[in-house]
């Protein structure tokens, strides 16, 4: 078997440039943009490859990790008396949610323009990749860095910030959910109002029912 851990020179150094790293194992970058359906067709060719599912499985982890100390920077202070968070855990859980989640981590990877430089099957090019796969490696390199690093939280957190957070991001309006977000408009305008159930369809567990919301001086 033939092992091949290196990547073409210009997605090196366009993952780099995202990253602001510099790998020393080549191979934990490649793996990083290894799918593991494409390790099944390389092996059939005699080319040893590892893929990004190891990575990807720590990489989430070391993540959340990431995004609560962006949390912790943006929105907490400490003194004498403790810890203050300048927003309550709904809208802590919903920030960490908007750094986190499947569409933010992969809209991070499509704008860095990283995607096309996955290693993936014949079979997989003809269709666009998806989410989940950018997810993966989005999720994969943060692993590559850290491992690649020696386990350096301040590299980690440094590289996680350049490919993770467009400036805006954490002064975007945090929302929970809809219905929080006319709970505390009418709240802050001292208006009244109230949630009436229309109907309800589907089985008992796996309702959706249909509710309108009436404010004061609306409708």
């Amino acid at each position: 078997m033939k092992i091949a851990n290196t990547l073409p020179s210009d997605a090196r150094t366009a993952v780099e440039n995202a990253l602001g790293y510099r790998f020393r194992n080549e191979g934990l970058l490649t793996q990083a943009f290894t799918r593991a359906s494409y390790c099944n067709e390389a092996s059939q060719g005699g080319v040893l490859l590892e893929s990004n599912e190891v990575p990807e499985f720590f990489g989430d982890a070391i993540l959340g990790y990431c995004a609560a100390v962006f949390l912790l920077e943006r929105y907490v202070t400490v003194d004498g008396r403790g810890m203050h968070a300048a927003e309550g855990e709904g809208k802590l859980a919903a920030a960490k949610t908007l750094l986190t989640d499947k569409s933010t981590l992969s809209a991070r990877i499509r704008e860095h323009a990283l995607c096309r430089h996955l290693l993936i099957t014949v079979g997989e090019k003809a269709q666009e990749v998806t989410d989940s796969m950018a997810e993966d490696l989005f999720e994969a390199l943060v692993c590559a860095v850290w491992v690649d690093c020696g386990y350096d939280t301040a590299v980690t957190l440094r590289a996680v910030r350049r490919l993770l957070l467009p400036e805006d991001l954490l002064a975007r309006r945090i929302s929970i959910s809809p219905k929080n977000d006319v709970q505390e408009w009418c709240q802050a305008r001292g208006i009244g109002f109230g949630y009436e159930t229309l109907g309800y369809e589907g089985p008992d567990h796996a309702r959706t029912y249909r509710v309108v919301c009436r404010v004061e001086g609306i409708g």
